[in-house]
């Protein structure tokens, strides 16, 4: 694989009159060292030095998952925007071939940079995440995904994610997030990342001194107390390294990452009570890791605990065979809506299988998923199963007027026009300019109320969409 060096060089930013299309190219000259970009492109500028020296020094980009547009986003992100060759961004289609992937370029002196689906083929990918990172531990991993709730973002961040990314990330996000990992962006960022690698090279007294320069700019930095807290630790003043993870503790009940330190402090000497104690405390945090159920209902079996062991070992079971549920939710979605369009009935059978999945997923609490399959549902055809998905959101978020909204047109679809009256007024309740500027939402208002005998509504939705659109066919129709 050929590196590409000295191509930081002349960036030429077109003018603000000359604007192509988001999908067109960026026209490079003979010389590689000049690029031209557009105006609304700056953030190729911005972060080209951080790119170029990444591939410099043996960079390479690995995409692991099934999404072609993501892939497709990655790859113009990469090749396109920074004129590098395709060999800079490889896709592996299964999980289980990138642990021998990895072996092999990083053998070969390369430095890779792993962007892996959430989930590929109905299978969640959070156990190849947890062991390219025990065998890579420097590897950065870009977990991507549609939406995860705060458990889900948890769990991966535990397992290894350096980040996580919307699978409907512009162009420009990736390369921000992907800058943002490689360089730290703040001086506190700065800080932490000398610190953390002083610590990797035994400069244990000089980590120290970076962490108390931390602490004197920003006395609240839980990171500030892991570096110290890894650093004694090193210096074999484990005392003194398990008070700092304590303080670390304090400071950041959020940062699961002291709750870690202090657990392998308690291994390592073997005090099973105390290892149970933040075993729980880990699992009260981020509880969707059923391995680490596993290992307190192994723990608690040791020191006696039967009934707790039990609840534990149940729990472990429950959980996964949720993760398993979601997942595979998420999976029957994709498949009714990439066949929604040829076969309708046949998309009907998996649209009402995700729903039910979901439905039955433990500790999903993302109403991203629900709000998302109300509507693949009701362009289905199946206004009953999406009222359903979106009243589970509406339990998650019961002021969201958007969802309320929904709702509203799922009632429209099925002709219970009353319901759907309802549901539009609770919008406007919360949120009474949500119609303003926009045609669609004040003439689907503008039925609903008109069906439901409400004229004095309907006559003002009416009007207000004639300012927006004074052609607008369906509304001379209805008035």
């Amino acid at each position: 694989m050929k590196t590409r060096r000295g191509m930081k060089g002349l960036y030429v930013v077109k003018s603000e009159d000359d604007k192509p299309s988001e999908l067109e190219p960026k026209k490079r000259s003979g010389s590689r060292g000049v690029y031209v970009i557009r105006t609304s492109d700056e953030i190729v500028n911005k972060f080209a030095d951080t790119i170029y020296d990444f591939v410099d020094d043996g960079g390479l980009f690995l995409w692991v998952g099934n999404d072609k547009a993501f892939y497709q986003s990655l790859k113009r992100s990469i090749v396109i925007e920074f004129g590098l060759g395709t060999d800079f961004v490889q896709l592996f289609h299964e999980p289980n071939q990138i642990l021998t992937k990895l072996i092999e370029v990083v053998d070969e002196g390369f430095l890779p940079f792993v962007f892996m689906e959430n989930a590929t083929n109905g299978s969640s990918n959070i156990q190849v995440l947890a062991a390219i990172k025990s065998a890579f531990p420097k590897i950065h991993i870009v977990v991507v995904c549609r939406e995860l709730d705060k458990n889900h973002l948890l769990y991966c961040y535990e397992e290894g994610a350096s980040h996580i990314i919307n699978k409907c990330a512009s162009v420009n996000e990736i390369i921000r997030k992907i800058a943002h990992i490689l360089k730290p962006q703040t001086e506190i960022d700065e800080l932490a990342e000398i610190g953390q690698k002083l610590n990797g090279d035994n400069r244990f007294e000089e980590a120290i001194r970076v962490a108390d320069t931390m602490l004197t700019k920003h006395p609240k930095s839980a990171r500030a107390h892991i570096i110290k807290g890894d650093a004694y630790k090193g210096l074999a003043r484990r005392k003194i390294a398990l008070a700092e993870y304590q303080q670390a503790e304090k400071k950041s009940r959020l940062f699961i990452e002291p709750l870690k330190k202090i657990f392998v402090i308690h291994a390592e000497e073997g005090n099973k009570d105390m290892m149970l104690d933040y075993l729980m405390k880990l699992d009260d945090m981020s509880p969707l890791n059923f391995n680490r159920k596993v290992k307190i209902g192994d723990l608690s079996y040791d020191l006696g605990k039967l009934e707790e062991a039990e609840r534990y070992y149940d729990n472990a079971i429950e959980y996964a065979v949720s993760e398993a549920k979601s997942i595979v939710g998420e999976l029957s979605l994709d498949i009714a809506e990439k066949i929604a369009q040829a076969n309708p009935v046949l998309a009907a059978k998996y649209y009402k299988k995700s729903l039910n999945l979901v439905k039955e997923s433990r500790g999903l609490e993302c109403i991203e998923i629900f709000n998302r399959l109300g509507i693949s549902l009701r362009k289905a055809g199946l206004w009953e199963e999406a009222v359903e998905a979106y009243e589970i959101a509406e339990n998650m978020s019961p002021g969201d007027e958007n969802i309320q909204y929904n709702i509203g047109l799922a009632y429209l679809d099925g002709k219970k026009f009353p319901k759907a009256t309802n549901h539009m007024l609770m919008a406007l309740k919360i949120n009474p300019k949500m119609y303003i500027g926009n045609a669609d939402i004040a003439y689907n208002m503008a039925i609903t109320f008109k069906e439901s005998g409400n004229k004095a509504q309907a006559d003002k939705m009416i009007r207000h969409v004639f300012e927006v659109d004074p052609g607008h066919e369906g509304a001379h129709a209805l008035a």
